[in-house]
């Protein structure tokens, strides 16, 4: 992405800017610098940038999430809360509309134009602020975006950074990398997370952790779901069909029987009700004729008829008594009409005199103009006289003020410069000392040098390498060994399981075998038992029949004393149900062993399934074990693995310890070098320090100089302007004013000239106004009393016997419109008059007419049926037509009814002699609570064994779900084991490794090109942050001990680090640094900039640097000026300062 141009207007303090990044200064420099006074208005370019690319800011991102109540409306009419980081507070205060336009060309290589823009109402100061319109336009095809969604679709497809990626790579504030070198490693996490952008993997870690434990409850969920079902046995299940076979047969018996009560219950109330209807409709009948013949109806028949006879007569009587009426209304309104034409007769006469009045106040003012004629020039121009005169007043006052403050300024002058000399003579003692020490330093570096101590320092490197790579090698091989050994014993529970479950399968077949043969006894018993059970009862029942007492036995010879009782007879079935009993519980007995031998083949398969799982997770893990070991041993300098490198391992570590010893006595004979070196370098940066002080001291010094003698100039030349505007104004009034002498009364009192000339140039001005004004006045009126005097004349002409007597003067309000109304009123009123009078006579000869045809009829026979209301005649009418046709509609329903129940006896079915309709319902009702009873039944036992049903469908489904569920908790236990848990540290500290890893990478890059002390490194699996000073024979300490200038050296070459991670894909060409500056030294200071040209060099890339540092301003020629207009305002300059 390239920058091309930026305009703002109204943001914040910066009234109107356009800055231009591909031409002028900004085009020839590779780094330029944005400076100006603390609270000018430096970061509000970042800010419109940012507003333009992606409708927010650095600065209200950071803002608190909270709210304030507008108090002041600015936002709505009603006090409503306004969130504390809305973009739309960055609008200038007292301005009606700001924007920011950038040009840029995207990463597509296509240009594009984003603006930013905010208003308010009507677009006026105290209007209400407005919603933001954010636009992107395609400059190449001029299509425009405005949608929000379209805008940020297109803006993140041509950069490639959303908001928070390009304030890391492209807006550098030192501020979070110093945080980030000083944090504990608790909080080290965050600040990371917040820089790179690394803060999905604690999301990730978190929802692996999360969807575990989802898993593992869904898992457990489940399996109590699966104990909880229950099913019914074969033997209940046989029982509740036979009992449900059974209950059906019953219940189509008793349906049977009700369904022949219903029929005998419902003929018997149709009977009923026939002949219910047909007493209802002879009732009817016999009412209806009683009316039909009666007087009453008669005499309403004869009205009717007479009303339809008479209608036309009655008609003609009723419109001539209404014509009348209106002739005598329009007589009356005759007479409204005539007032009202002699009131406005009277006001024409009343605007007449009013013309006159007018025509000699018009000759008086005249008289006046003439006489004012010399000066009327000086009038027209009073305005701009006015002006001038009141500017060399104010000039005057201004230059007083101005010459008290000049002498002021010229005082001042004398101490400044006496500062500015001090302030130099110190600057140059403190740098001589500066160069003692300097040359001191050098000739012990030079000492330190010839140690050769990198060397050193790189062999203890190489000695600690190994020795971590020998340790990470032994770890690896144990938990290689663990792994195996893990596999071994998962492997033996599983051939141990699998073997008793074999041996349970046997047991299983012979058990079966065992329940056959039992059964087959039982079954053998059973028949035995039932054979000798039918022959003893069958031999008893003969012997009763054929012996008697006293008889003697056929079989046996003896003499028969007694019969034996069924008690006896069953005695000699004892034996034998003995043995049956015997039989079935020896059946029983193995049964129970089968179920019992079941249950433990199906726990013995499961856990036989766990084993398998369970060797299955040993062998993965088996294997990534030894993967690593092999690796670890690999780089170890051991190509297979083997018990034995556990032993050698040990004798490697004790010959580098040795090593390690030697080289660190060679570190520690250097170390007393080093140690001067490092408090000479203290004196040396403490001298720095005070050069610079002094060096600052003395640029506040000739800067207050410079800004002294500007003041000085500056309110001399403001003096020598206001004398000369007060000496043009002066010329100019003299040849406008036309009044002799008028300077004398000038010069004695210039207000009172001033307010003199206003108010006659007013009165001179006012009179002329009301000239035209009368003669305006004046001929609209004579033309609308020409106009009102014809309408006159043509009323009179429409009712010529009026009599209208003496008229007098007065005021009537909309003359002009009464007249026009009253004559179209009367013109009116007078062809409806005559009209009436010719419709009277038509009317009256009509009715003659009809009295002579219909000579029953009189004219008071007619006014009595016209007395008549016409609905109650058309009441009567109807009345009569709904007799009729009831009386023809009950009789029809008469006939039906005897009809109807001639047919129903056809159908009669038999019937108990004196049975009852109750009788009926009572046994019907009976029945169907017998059924109820029986479907009820019918429907419990029928859902039990529907139930059942679904149970065994759902727990079959339910078991595989379980599987399933299992399988995937398995999975997930197993990610989480090494990725997830509650907060997401765990993986978030693995990425985070791997990424300040290259963070720190990219970042040495940068700071062995800043200096060639210091080299970032990490702890192995912490965010610990660990300087390696070369200085210090090699020795690494924390960041924190790092000075001012150094804690920034380090952050910015951390920022870069960031900002050149993406750069391949994501590139933005221009790279902005947000102070810090201050804290380097002159050395340093000439560094970074030297790195930071490089930089552009390298990639591309310009520098915008944003600071208050005096000293930049002499080394970047390149700069953007943020200036102070007033308190409120500030403007932006470009330039080139060489």
């Amino acid at each position: 992405m390239k920058l091309q141009q930026l305009i703002i207007k109204n943001l914040a303090s910066i009234e109107e800017a356009t800055i231009d990044f591909e031409h002028g200064p900004l085009a020839e420099e590779s780094i330029f610098l944005i400076c100006g006074e603390t609270g000018a208005g430096k970061s509000t370019i970042l800010d419109a940038i940012c507003l333009a690319l992606y409708n927010d800011t650095p600065r209200m991102q950071r803002s608190p999430k909270e709210k304030y109540t507008d108090v002041g409306h600015t936002f709505s009419d009603k006090k409503e809360e306004i969130n504390i980081d809305d973009v739309r507070q960055l609008m200038r205060r007292n301005t009606a509309e700001a924007w920011v336009e950038l040009s840029f060309i995207g990463s597509n290589e296509i240009p594009y134009l984003a603006r930013w823009y905010v208003a308010k109402a009507r677009k006026k100061v105290d209007g209400n602020i407005q919603k933001v319109a954010w636009t992107l336009t395609n400059r190449k095809t001029g299509e425009e975006l405005k949608k929000v969604k379209e805008v940020e679709d297109e803006i993140q497809r041509c950069i490639g950074l959303n908001f928070e990626q390009f304030c890391r790579t492209t807006l550098l504030a030192q501020g979070e990398f110093t945080r980030f070198l000083q944090s504990r490693e608790a909080d080290k996490s965050e600040i990371l997370e917040k820089l790179t952008g690394t803060d999905i993997y604690s999301r990730i870690g978190m929802k692996i952790y999360d969807i575990t434990k989802q898993k593992k409850d869904a898992y457990d969920l489940q399996h109590q779901r699966i104990a909880a079902t229950h099913l019914l046995s074969e033997e209940e299940k046989e029982t509740l069909l036979a009992s449900l076979e059974q209950l059906k047969q019953d219940s189509r018996q008793q349906e049977a029987i009700a369904k022949e009560l219903n029929r005998k219950h419902e003929w018997l109330r149709q009977e009923l009700e026939y002949h219910k209807t047909r007493q209802e409709h002879q009732i009817q009948l016999e009412a209806i004729e009683s009316r039909i013949h009666s007087d009453e109806y008669r005499e309403q028949s004869r009205l009717i008829q007479e009303w339809d006879v008479t209608t036309d007569a009655r008609k003609l009587l009723k419109e001539n008594k209404e014509r009348d009426k209106e002739i005598t209304r329009q007589v009356q309104e005759e007479q409204q009409y005539l007032q009202q034409f002699i009131n406005l007769s009277e006001g024409i006469l009343y605007e007449e005199e009013k013309i006159r009045s007018w025509q000699q106040e018009e000759n008086t003012i005249r008289k006046y103009l003439e006489s004012q004629q010399p000066f009327a020039d000086m009038f027209a121009q009073s305005q701009t006289i006015l002006t001038h005169l009141q500017n060399i007043l104010n000039t005057q006052s201004q230059e007083k003020k101005r010459k008290v403050q000049l002498e002021q300024e010229n005082n001042c002058l004398p101490q400044l410069e006496e500062a500015c000399t001090r302030q130099a003579d110190r600057l140059k003692s403190e740098r001589e000392k500066g160069e003692q020490q300097n040359a001191l330093l050098q000739q012990m570096n030079r000492q330190y040098q010839e140690m050769d101590m990198p060397a050193r320092q790189a062999e203890s490197k190489r000695l600690s390498e190994q020795e971590m790579q020998l340790t990470k090698t032994v770890h690896a091989l144990q938990a290689f060994f663990s792994a195996q050994q893990t596999l071994q014993e998962a492997q033996k529970a599983e051939q141990e399981t699998a073997a008793k479950l074999e041996e349970a399968k046997q047991q299983h077949l012979l058990l079966k075998e065992k329940v056959t043969s039992h059964q087959k006894a039982f079954d053998e018993a059973e028949k035995l038992y039932e054979k000798q059970k039918e022959c003893t009862e069958q031999w008893a029942a003969e012997a009763r029949s054929r012996l008697q007492p006293g008889d003697t036995c056929p079989v046996c010879g003896q003499r028969i004393t007694k019969l034996p009782s069924d008690e006896n007879f069953r005695s000699l079935l004892e034996p034998v149900h003995q043995h049956l009993l015997e039989r079935k519980k020896q059946l029983e007995e193995v049964l129970a062993e089968v179920a019992q031998n079941t249950a433990y083949g199906k726990s013995l398969a499961t856990l036989f399934q766990q084993n398998q799982r369970q060797t299955t997770l040993a062998e993965k893990k088996c294997q990534q074990a030894q993967s690593e070991a092999r690796q670890q041993s690999k780089l170890a300098g051991y190509e297979a693995i083997s018990p034995d490198i556990l032993s050698k391992i040990p004798i490697r570590q004790d010959e580098i310890h040795r090593k390690q010893e030697e080289v660190n006595r060679q570190i520690k004979q250097a170390q007393t070098c080093l140690d001067a070196i490092s408090k000479q370098q203290k004196q040396k940066d403490q001298q720095q320090k005070a050069i610079e002080q002094c060096l600052n001291a003395l640029n506040q010094a000739e800067k207050k100089r410079t800004e002294q003698i500007n003041k000085i100039q500056t309110l001399q030349e403001l003096i020598r302007s206001d004398q000369e505007s007060a000496a043009r104004s002066l010329q100019t009034v003299r040849e406008q004013i036309s009044w002799p002498e008028w300077e004398t009364d000038w010069h004695t009192s210039p207000d009172d000239f001033i307010l003199q000339l206003k108010q006659e140039a007013s009165v001179y001005a006012q009179q002329q106004k009301r000239v035209e004004a009368l003669i305006n006045q004046r001929n609209l009126v004579q033309q609308a009393v020409e106009e009102m005097k014809s309408l006159q004349q043509q009323t009179r002409e429409e009712y010529p016997h009026w009599e209208i007597g003496t008229l007098h003067p007065q005021p009537v309000q909309a003359l002009s419109k009464g007249w026009s109304q009253l004559f179209a009123h009367v013109k009116t009123l007078h062809q409806s008059q005559f009209h009436t009078r010719e419709l009277q006579e038509k009317g009256t000869q009509a009715l003659q007419d009809f009295l002579q045809q219909h000579p029953e009829f009189t004219q008071e026979k007619l006014e009595q049926l016209a007395a008549f209301p016409p609905e109650q005649i058309q009441n009567w009418r109807e009345e009569q037509q709904k007799q009729n046709e009831s009386r023809v509609a009950v009789h029809a329903k008469l006939e039906l009814v005897i009809q109807q129940i001639q047919q129903h006896q056809e159908s009669k079915p038999e019937l108990e002699e004196e049975v009852s309709l109750e009788e009926l319902k009572k046994q019907y009702e009976e029945k169907n609570r017998i059924i109820q009873d029986f479907n009820q039944q019918i429907g419990q036992k029928q859902n039990l064994l529907d139930e059942n049903r679904k149970n065994e469908e759902r727990l079959r489904k339910e078991k595989e779900i379980e599987e399933q569920l299992e399988l995937d908790y398995q999975k997930w236990k197993r990610l989480c084991f090494y990725f997830g848990d509650e907060k997401g540290k765990t993986f978030r500290n693995i990425a985070q490794s791997f990424v300040l890893k290259e963070l720190l990478h990219g970042a040495n890059y940068y700071l062995k090109r800043l200096t060639d002390r210091y080299e970032l490194e990490c702890q192995a699996g912490s965010l610990t942050i660990l300087l390696r000073d070369f200085y210090q024979g090699g020795t690494a300490r924390p960041a924190s001990t790092l000075s001012g200038g150094e804690s920034f050296l380090v952050s910015l070459a951390l920022a870069l680090g960031l900002s050149s991670i993406s750069q391949q894909s994501l590139s933005v060409d221009t790279l902005f640094i947000d102070e810090g500056f201050g804290t380097l030294s002159e050395g340093y200071l000439q560094t970074v900039m030297d790195t930071l040209e490089k930089l552009h060099q390298l990639g591309g890339k310009k520098v915008g640097i944003i600071s208050h540092v005096s000293g930049l301003r002499e080394r970047i020629k390149a700069q953007i000026q943020v200036r102070r207009i007033d308190n409120s305002r500030s403007e932006i300059v470009t330039l080139l300062d060489e």
